[in-house]
């Protein structure tokens, strides 16, 4: 949430967030931000954030469930559902206790899947009538056909919430389409208006407003001890190589896998590009890892592993996975390697946006941006990057091979443009642009 970060900082507001078992005393500030705490125990986050949020909800917009084993939707899974709503309850009470005392119009912005009943609850219990209530989500929403394997109460209630706001923000039209078609498809009485949704007397506009990148904090980090230091020791590793680069958290659909065989497949049929090209994957961690994190994790560096030892040839290793470290040193590394990129790839099977993709090309002003065309921010860089089916290794292949070997074409002046209309982006202008797109 960088640009929420960002937002707050300038502007200040009201933080509600959830606080799991801390037995520290919060403060009540933080510079212009008021911090409200919502206690919230192991047990409820186990069942609200792990089970529901992370184990079916970000696997379902992901398309990431085997329906072969699951989910189950079966009595723990209803008992999850009763905890992930009473979590929603609470942080809809805290809000709304704030807003009712407020003397000016109060904006609400829910931010993403966990607190999806939220804006409903609110609406319910007597939120304010100067209250406008914006709900963010940062992934993607996925199809009808593939909504539809909720149980219908509970989609029905994730629908009926969503609705109670007045805007409802994605990253691109594709999931704000995706969302809709939900709607017309799965809720009785939902009419579609233009780039809205009108529900039980109220409209809910649909916005597109992708996230901007904090700039200033990008070219601070660049800048700074680590940055240098790890620009310094991956130009030292590279040895002249031109650098491959992928920067990505250890999210189960970011696909570093296939990436890592469309690579080795390149390697095989340009075996000298060995001692041209030095691939640097960095990774950082996962917000939540569960077993299967750990288990795709050993499937990344075993596919290094088969990479190195099958072509190394008696010099460096041609990959390098490089894993997460302290907090501010994986940042630190990322930007660095971003920066030094002859290419970077970005192939997520779905991605709500892909920041990484923004930052790539914000930082590396002559790089060539590989990007997954399942990736939400395709649709505002689609012109000025290399465009990836995600899911087609040999085509991958083709790609990586044509931007290591200068034969892509990328519109390097319409890349300036976008420099500087990134550098220009705000927290401040974000809102304001959903503002008023939810007018």
């Amino acid at each position: 949430m960088p640009h929420l970060l960002g937002l707050f900082s300038v502007q200040g507001g009201e933080w509600f967030f959830a606080d799991v078992g801390s037995r520290c005393s919060w403060p009540e500030r933080v510079g212009r931000t008021r911090l409200h705490p919502i206690r919230v125990s192991a047990y409820e986050r186990r069942r609200h954030y792990e089970i529901i949020s992370i184990d079916v909800l970000q696997r379902l917009f992901h398309y990431l469930h085997d329906t072969a084993f699951g989910p189950p939707f079966d009595e723990d899974f209803r008992r999850s559902w009763d905890t992930y709503r009473s979590v929603n309850h609470a942080f809809a009470k805290a809000v709304i206790d704030v807003a009712r005392w407020s003397s000016e119009e109060t904006v609400i912005l829910i931010n993403d899947y966990h607190l999806l009943l939220v804006a409903g609850i609110a609406r319910q219990n007597g939120n304010p009538g100067r209250s406008t209530i914006v709900y963010s989500h940062g992934v993607p929403w996925c199809e009808p056909d593939y909504f539809c394997m909720l149980p219908t109460a509970i989609r029905d209630e994730i629908l009926t919430s969503l609705l109670c706001c007045d805007a409802v923000v994605f990253h691109s039209a594709r999931w704000r389409d995706a969302f809709a078609a939900c709607c017309a498809r799965h809720l009785r009485g939902a009419q579609l208006v233009d780039h809205a949704v009108r529900y039980s007397d109220r409209l809910t506009r649909l916005v597109v407003a992708p996230f901007p990148l904090d700039c200033a904090n990008l070219l601070e980090l660049k800048s700074s001890s680590p940055g240098r230091f790890w620009r310094q020791r991956f130009e030292g590793l590279a040895g002249g190589r031109r650098m491959l680069v992928r920067v990505d958290r250890l999210d189960l659909w970011k696909n570093h896998i296939r990436g890592f065989v469309a690579y080795e497949a390149l390697l095989r049929r340009r075996p000298r590009l060995v001692d041209e090209v030095w691939f640097l994957a960095v990774m950082t961690p996962p917000r939540y890892r569960s077993p299967l994190h750990y288990r795709y994790e050993a499937s990344c560096r075993a596919a290094v592993q088969a990479i190195n030892e099958r072509h190394r040839d008696g010099r460096s290793d041609p990959v390098l996975l490089l894993g997460p470290g302290p907090p501010g040193e994986t940042r630190a590394r990322a930007i660095a390697a971003l920066e030094l990129a002859t290419a970077v790839l970005v192939n997520p099977t779905y991605e709500g946006f892909s920041i990484v993709a923004k930052e790539a090309i914000f930082l590396g002003a002559a790089s060539t941006v590989l990007l997954s065309t399942n990736a939400g921010a395709y649709e505002q860089f689609g012109s000025t990057t290399a465009a990836l089916d995600p899911f087609d290794v040999a085509g991958t292949t083709d790609a990586l091979e044509a931007a290591l070997t200068e034969k892509t074409s990328v519109d390097f002046d319409e890349r300036a443009l976008w420099r500087e209309r990134i550098r220009s982006e705000t927290g401040a202008d974000w809102l304001r642009d959903v503002l008023a797109q939810a007018e």
